[in-house]
């Protein structure tokens, strides 16, 4: 369970630091450049403390797995809750940036849904 916790934030954290980088090469606007690269800081900071969160969980870090070690342990629960607050923001974030530049495209309806699925596909 503890790297796999690693696993899972290093992971998810440089898939959506990975389409960031994509939306600051097909969005032209400078404007949501310097957007885009606001959300590439914030998240890959969350990621930084998700990932050291994750290890400095309990000290000593075997205490994380063995309940019978005396250790000084962060509450898990509310850490988990906020983190997930956290990525659940950004994961909507990821989302719905990209949806609001394509809204004034002047395309046909079928292109234009078909764009609002591939960016929404990164949501997924």
């Amino acid at each position: 369970m503890f790297f796999s916790i690693l696993a899972y934030t290093s992971g998810h954290t440089l898939a959506k630091l990975s389409i960031l980088c994509l939306y600051i090469q097909v969005f032209h606007s400078t404007a949501m450049r310097k957007v885009f690269r606001v959300m590439l800081a914030a998240i890959a900071v969350n990621g930084v403390w998700l990932f050291v969160s994750g290890i400095i969980n309990c000290v000593p870090v075997q205490a994380f797995w063995d309940t019978t070690v005396p250790a000084y342990c962060f509450p898990r629960e509310p850490m988990w809750y906020c983190n997930a607050g956290v990525n659940i923001l950004t994961d909507f974030a990821l989302f719905l940036t990209p949806l609001v530049l394509l809204r004034p495209m002047r395309l046909p309806k079928r292109q234009k849904l078909g764009l609002y699925v591939v960016f929404a596909l990164g949501f997924l």
